[in-house]
């Protein structure tokens, strides 16, 4: 029975209008294919990606480091998608007990964090591929079988489904799976005196020329820099492959890479299944991280693509002691500091003491990525209230999903919540002038007042609260009664954007939240824009989006980049 599975990120996260890669890639998994049964085969369309890319047939499929792991379909996808061996991921065998995916991902994760706007699919008739390593795919699509004929049949659906794919919209990634081979050969045998086992890869390569002729023939094909990879997980030897760790049909395969992008003849280098993930993601300029056992091969300037990889890393992350901090080549006065969070409010807040406002909550860490790309935090506030971050660095911002969700049967009353950015360095004042009326970093700050970037201090400037100084600017549909209890300003901000500018004036530091509670100026160098939770009924939950911009002083760009962001 086919199981079609379509994700797509709107389902799960607010969608962003940011950056997406120049480049473009398509992966080809061919399950248990030998090289030598290749070059035996008529297969005109992979030769035609051998003609306008690099080959090499000596592809290995275990490393030096670590060959505990049996020669199957679970540990060799697992490298082939992940970039690194199974020490690292987990999976020794095709029960994929010990994976280790969060920690290692498929190669679509490492490219969502770098470009969370990108489009990926993913298609296979190999249910455990689905089942266990697939993430980050924006279509999704399985289609189970069993048996030679049963996996031809389904090859031939995921081509059309795949070529769909590839013709219509803006993909930017793709990976498609066919088993027939595979399933061929524990049927027949591996080897190319096997009629059925060449009959079989000379099928499979209609479906390869149908899913690349989809890719060509776009309208803006010649724009955008595909590349074609294509390998397998294994060999095979007589009608198996499992304990093959010393037997070369089983240990050696192939490694295309064709495109505009790649070395044009033979691959002269050592080759394994983990350079498949990282060729791609080098070519997408995805910089590969330091624990991936794979490298870029056949790519024209490996060194050229991997130091533009590097210089566009953009940003990174870290979290420790309730402190956000952002890191990068071109911040002025050295990282951002966030108090994230500082504090979760009660409404009723505007004149009553600070302390009775306030919410308890321990947050916790969940996952951080080795890249520092990617940070995962939970809240969980003394009433019952859990709140789950997910916090992701691009090239010169940061995303925020915020889910908070009541499991309790009672309301709660977390109606809004303080991140508290620190500024002092950015904006090249000091801290010790923070507390006067008009404290001079604020002449860097703004917020915008009927659409425009509108500098502090703003005239009229309030001076009467419970608390002074400061200055808050609530939007038209927040009660009055509910913000900080600092001078509330009579003035109504426009839109949810806030920051200020470098002490140089070259740089801007901004944040913008949907929907946010107010905007605030405090009293140790600091800019808020808080998040609007606005209460949750048992069982309720609420998804709040962010983004965190470090960008030139061009304010229209900023300005419309971020209208685009929060379209509504």
């Amino acid at each position: 029975m086919q199981r079609l599975i379509l994700f797509f990120l709107i389902l799960c996260a607010p969608t962003f209008a940011d950056e997406t890669p120049s480049n473009r890639m398509l992966v080809i998994g061919i399950d248990g294919c030998r090289p030598d049964a290749l070059a035996a085969a008529e297969t005109p369309n992979l030769d035609a990606l051998i003609k306008s890319g690099s080959f090499t047939d000596k592809t290995q499929i275990l490393g030096s480091r670590y060959r505990d792991n049996d020669t199957v379909s679970g540990p060799g996808w697992s490298s082939f998608l992940t970039g690194v061996w199974a020490d690292k991921h987990g999976v020794n065998d095709n029960s994929f007990e010990g994976k280790k995916y969060e920690q290692f991902p498929h190669f679509f994760r490492r490219i969502k964090d770098r470009w969370p706007n990108a489009r990926t699919g993913s298609f296979v008739d190999w249910e455990p591929i689905d089942t266990h390593i697939v993430e980050a795919a924006d279509v999704r699509v399985v289609h189970p079988a069993k048996g030679a004929a049963n996996y031809a049949e389904n090859d031939i659906l995921l081509a059309r489904e795949t070529s769909q794919f590839l013709s219509s919209g803006n993909p930017h990634a793709a990976m498609v799976y066919f088993g027939a081979v595979d399933e061929t050969g524990h049927a027949h045998g591996f080897h190319p005196d096997v009629p059925e086992y060449i009959n079989a890869i000379e099928t499979v390569d209609e479906r390869v020329g149908e899913v690349v002729r989809a890719m060509t023939q776009r309208a803006n094909y010649a724009k955008e820099n595909w590349l074609v990879v294509v390998s397998t997980d294994h060999g095979g030897k007589d009608k198996g492959h499992g304990d093959g760790h010393k037997v070369p049909e089983i240990l050696t395969t192939f490694l295309i890479v064709s495109g505009p992008g790649s070395v044009k003849g033979s691959i002269d280098q050592p080759t394994y299944v983990v350079d498949v993930a990282a060729t791609g993601l080098a070519h997408l300029g995805v910089e590969l991280p330091d624990d991936m056992d794979g490298k870029a091969v056949g790519l024209a300037d490996v060194r050229t693509t991997q130091k533009n990889a590097a210089q566009a890393t953009g940003l990174s992350i870290s979290w420790d002691k309730n402190y956000l901090e952002v890191s990068g080549p071109d911040i002025p006065g050295g990282p951002i500091r966030t108090n994230y969070l500082e504090a979760y409010c009660r409404p009723g807040s505007t004149d009553r003491d600070w302390h009775e406002t306030v919410i308890p909550h321990k947050s916790e860490l969940i996952l951080a990525t080795d890249d520092r790309k990617r940070i995962e935090l939970e809240d969980r506030l003394s009433d019952g209230i859990v709140v789950r971050h997910v916090i992701t660095a691009g090239l010169d911002e940061l995303t925020f999903t915020v889910t908070a969700t009541n499991p309790t049967d009672t309301e709660s009353q977390a109606h809004w919540a303080q991140p508290c950015m620190r500024v002092d360095g950015f904006t090249g004042t000091d801290n010790k002038d923070a507390r006067k009326t008009y404290p001079p970093y604020i002449q860097k700050c703004f917020l915008m007042l009927d659409g425009k970037l509108t500098r502090l201090p703003t005239e009229p400037w309030a001076l009467k609260a419970r608390y002074i100084p400061g200055q808050v600017y609530a939007p038209a549909d927040v009660d009055r009664n509910d913000v900080n209890p600092r001078p509330l300003s009579e003035l109504v901000p426009s839109d949810g954007l806030t920051g200020c500018y470098s002490a140089d004036e070259k740089r801007i530091l901004a944040v913008a939240w949907e929907p946010y509670q107010e905007i605030f100026q405090g009293v140790i160098t600091c800019m808020h824009n808080d998040f609007r939770i606005g209460g949750l009924a048992p069982g309720e939950a609420k998804t709040i989006r962010g983004k965190l911009y470090i960008v030139p002083a061009d304010e229209a760009a900023l300005v419309k980049r971020f209208r685009n962001d929060f379209a509504k």
